[in-house]
């Protein structure tokens, strides 16, 4: 006669069901992408975006904590993140230590052959232009006739004094705040450049802090605020158009993904990201609830 110990057979079974619910977790967990996001109003309701799109079509994902470009990459490269945004020119100078000014398909076309190796994918560029500028306050630019870089150039050579507010990126790119000193000729003495976050130089605008601040052309607040970009006709700036990159194993994991994630990319350009972040920087609408409209008014 077989004896039937309740209190052993019990304790197997939590221990064998035990097993099976940390290994079920450890697959959920497997199969979602995490997202990573910039700290930036355009990285956010980029990275929501993808979320709520994603989640709609039943693909599990989450969304990491907010980090800078270069922790993003590294996150990437070591399979902590699955997917992100980034952009042409940051992605093709900054990663490969590229210089030569090709056409933003081109610079695509080598992200994608250059990071092959990394396994990493690059998926279709956006029209979002997310290019670097300097901006003015329109009542400033009547008054001192400052409505290009040329007149900028020739301003601060005769002597005027002008504070201006610059994200750390492009203080300090050789392909951004420098090279527009050595491409115009003129010179900011170090104590007339405030270093601030990139959310924050468009508002140094409008509180009046700086006379010039160096913002996004993609920037929402340019008509909110009545800024002018001042004309880079020496297009010394190189245009940065926004697109997703995902590891490969990811994409291997979840084709469909691409095919979502082109989706997302053909219905945005520069002037629906203006009014996606006018809404939130602006009017004071949630990331989510914009993300939500956005989805819902293109029906991806």
């Amino acid at each position: 006669m077989m004896i039937f110990n309740r209190p052993a057979f019990l304790l197997r079974a939590a221990v064998i069901g035990l097993a099976l619910c940390l290994v079920q977790g450890a697959q959920g967990r497997a199969a979602d992408l995490v997202i990573g996001q910039q700290p930036s109003t355009e990285h956010r309701i980029l990275a929501e975006i993808t979320r709520q799109v994603l989640t709609s079509k039943g693909i599990g994902n989450s969304l990491q904590p907010e980090a800078e470009a270069g922790q993003i990459r590294k996150d990437l490269l070591a399979g902590d993140v699955d997917i992100a945004w980034d952009s042409t020119w940051q992605a093709y100078t900054g990663y490969h230590g590229a210089s030569a000014r090709k056409t933003p398909d081109a610079i695509t076309d080598d992200l994608r052959q250059l990071d092959r190796r990394n396994g990493l994918v690059w998926l279709n560029r956006s029209q979002v232009n997310s290019r670097h500028a300097l901006a003015v306050n329109l009542d400033v630019a009547a008054e001192i006739c400052l409505r290009s870089m040329e007149d900028l150039a020739s301003l601060i050579r005769n002597g005027a004094r002008l504070r201006l507010a610059s994200d750390q990126a492009c203080a300090q790119s050789a392909d951004c705040l420098p090279a527009l000193q050595r491409a115009y000729g003129f010179t900011l003495p170090k104590d007339q450049v405030e270093i601030l976050p990139a959310d924050e130089t468009t508002e140094s605008l409008r509180n009046r802090s700086a006379d010039i601040a160096v913002i996004t052309a993609s920037d929402g607040r340019v008509a909110a605020y009545d800024l002018e970009i001042l004309t880079d006709d020496r297009g010394v700036i190189a245009d940065q158009f926004l697109l997703p990159v995902i590891r490969a194993q990811a994409l291997a994991t979840n084709p469909a993904i691409e095919a979502v994630m082109n989706r997302i990319v053909s219905v945005l350009d520069t002037e629906a990201m203006q009014d996606l972040q006018y809404r939130i920087d602006v009017i004071g609408q949630p990331v989510e609830a914009v993300a939500r409209y956005f989805i819902a008014s293109q029906s991806l």
